[in-house]
């Protein structure tokens, strides 16, 4: 009789260990789908700071003038195209890691129609042109 209550209490034990291990396998993957989102969120801030802090830099140095020139340290590589239709100026900033482009209006034409950009960048206007080193 004994033996049979030992038996019955080790396949309990056993079933609360089995319950406890799928809970902690659900516990981790949830961890994980967590943990790549924040990363994904937090590559996205980086790519839209750095985005707007290199065209608030344009937009600023095309307003300066001649001559004037700024460095700019970006978060997140960046890709840009600059496309002009009829003297309406646009600057497409794209990160393709992310798969998310950015397009925003510019007030000065570029010097340049594509660039890959990363680090430190230095806007520069030269003759009412922006141009990027």
């Amino acid at each position: 009789m004994y033996s049979f209550l030992k038996a019955q209490v080790t396949f309990e034990y056993l079933l609360i260990s089995l319950i406890v291990v799928v809970l902690l396998s659900l516990s981790l993957v949830a961890l994980f789908h967590i943990s790549r989102s924040a990363s994904r969120n937090m590559d996205i801030l980086l790519f839209d700071y750095s985005a707007k802090e290199l065209h608030n830099t344009m937009e600023e140095m095309c307003v300066m003038g001649n001559g004037n020139s700024r460095a700019v340290y970006l978060n997140k590589p960046l890709q840009i195209d600059f496309k002009d239709s009829y003297s309406v100026y646009a600057i497409v900033f794209t990160d393709s890691q992310l798969k998310l482009s950015v397009s925003k209006k510019s007030t000065c034409a570029l010097a340049f129609l594509h660039a890959d950009l990363s680090g430190k960048v230095i806007v520069e206007n030269e003759k009412g042109k922006i141009v990027l080193r």
